[in-house]
């Protein structure tokens, strides 16, 4: 008895396997075909089904990220999806989380909206427990991806200063829709997680130091009228 039931668990895990076998020529294929409009379906139907599907996951984002023809939106939401789902199951291969958060934040940063950047900077924040989880491991986080979080985090965090000093200059009160507080808060929050990826960068105490400063300087400049 003990052993039809191993024998039946084998098989209903080898079609499992197949399924998600499937799904990846499925995917393929729509790419293939371009049928752009079918693929988040198919991508929310992957995680839906779970952690053995996390191979897809990966085989999914590798095979979008490499078409060129891929829209924008597509290509982010999937690798959003998929992102999400492989920190739900604690499941990644760090060098392609690095690529996908990478393409992710440089995506929702284009956009440049209050509720894109928070969404950037959360990202940010989890790829710093990534950094610091695995420093030591056989994986680090690639140090060219490392060098990206710090300079987004620092360019971010200054643009955010000085947004708040346009809005100042514009009006004398905060503009429709945006707030002086909340930018500065947001710009703290970038400049923050600048200072701790410095812990994991070539010359880092320096480059925290000169962060520091210039974070000071710019917000007696921008912070302060």
């Amino acid at each position: 008895m003990e052993k039809e039931k191993v024998q039946k668990d084998e098989e209903v895990l080898r079609m499992q396997y197949f399924i998600h076998t499937l799904r990846v020529f499925e995917a393929e294929f729509l790419t293939r075909a371009k049928l752009w409009d079918q693929i988040p379906q198919l991508v929310q139907e992957i995680v839906n089904s779970g952690p053995l599907a996390l191979n897809t996951y990966e085989a999914v984002a590798d095979i979008l990220w490499v078409e060129k023809d891929c829209p924008i939106n597509v290509l982010y939401g999937c690798l959003e999806a998929l992102l999400r789902a492989s920190l739900d199951h604690n499941h990644l291969s760090v060098e392609k989380f690095s690529r996908w958060l990478r393409a992710i934040c440089t995506i929702i940063l284009a956009r440049n909206t209050p509720e894109d950047r928070a969404k950037a900077i959360g990202y940010v924040e989890q790829a710093l427990t990534v950094i610091e989880d695995n420093h030591d491991s056989d994986q680090p986080y690639p140090i060219d991806e490392r060098q990206w979080l710090l300079a987004t985090t620092y360019n971010t965090g200054t643009e955010c200063l000085q947004f708040v000093s346009w809005i100042y200059r514009v009006s004398t009160c905060d503009s429709p829709g945006i707030s002086s507080g909340a930018m500065l808060d947001e710009a703290k929050r970038w400049f923050e997680a600048s200072t701790v990826i410095c812990r994991f960068v070539p010359d880092g105490q320096d480059r925290a130091k000169k962060i520091s400063d210039t974070y000071t300087h710019l917000l007696s400049r921008y912070g302060s009228k």
